[in-house]
C-alpha cells in the first residue's frame, strides 16, 4: 500500500495518419477488427513511475487536477510538463532545501510517505527530483511527437 504515481502516454494511429509502418504493426495485434470500419488503434504505454513522492503528486493535484485528488487520469499538456520540468531543474541547480520546501512541499496522505525533509530524507528528496526530471524530459519528447500524456495516482 502507498502512493503509486504514473505518467502514461497514448498515441493514436489510423490508416490515414501517422506512421504507416507503426500503424500496420500495431493494427496487426488487434484481436477483433470491426468489419467495414475505419481502421485505428491507440497505443498506451508507461512513461514514468514514482512511489511515495508526495511533493510531485501534490504539484499534479494542485496544477493539473484542479485540487481533485481522486485517483483518476488527467491530461497533462506540454506547457504543464515544461513548467514542472523547469521548476525541478531550477531546484536541482540550487539545491536549497528551504526553496524546495516552498516550491514542492511534501503533503500528508494515506500511506503517502514522509512529510519531513531532514538530514535523513534530503538525499531521497533530491534523487526523486532527478528521477522526475528524467521522466519529464521523456514525456516532453513524446508529447512533442504526437503522444498525449496523462498523470494518475492511487493508494
Amino acid at each position: 500500500m502507498g502512493l503509486d504515481m504514473y505518467l502514461e502516454a497514448k498515441l493514436y494511429l489510423s490508416e490515414y495518419s501517422g506512421d504507416k509502418e507503426l500503424f500496420e504493426k500495431a493494427y496487426e495485434l488487434v484481436p477483433y477488427k470491426y468489419p467495414n470500419s475505419f481502421k485505428n488503434v491507440t497505443l498506451e504505454f508507461p512513461v514514468g513511475y514514482w512511489r511515495k513522492v508526495n511533493w510531485i503528486h501534490k504539484w499534479f493535484v494542485d496544477n493539473v487536477q484542479g485540487g481533485n485528488d481522486n485517483c483518476e487520469s488527467y491530461y497533462v499538456d506540454l506547457p504543464m510538463l515544461e513548467e514542472l520540468r523547469d521548476l525541478v531543474s531550477d531546484l536541482l541547480d540550487k539545491k536549497d532545501i528551504d526553496q524546495a520546501l516552498k516550491d514542492l512541499p511534501p503533503q500528508s496522505g494515506f500511506f503517502f510517505g514522509t512529510t519531513e525533509i531532514d538530514s535523513d530524507t534530503e538525499k531521497w528528496y533530491w534523487d526523486s527530483l532527478d528521477q522526475t526530471k528524467d521522466i519529464l524530459t521523456q514525456a516532453i519528447k513524446l508529447e512533442s511527437s504526437g503522444c498525449i500524456i496523462y498523470y494518475r495516482a492511487n493508494w
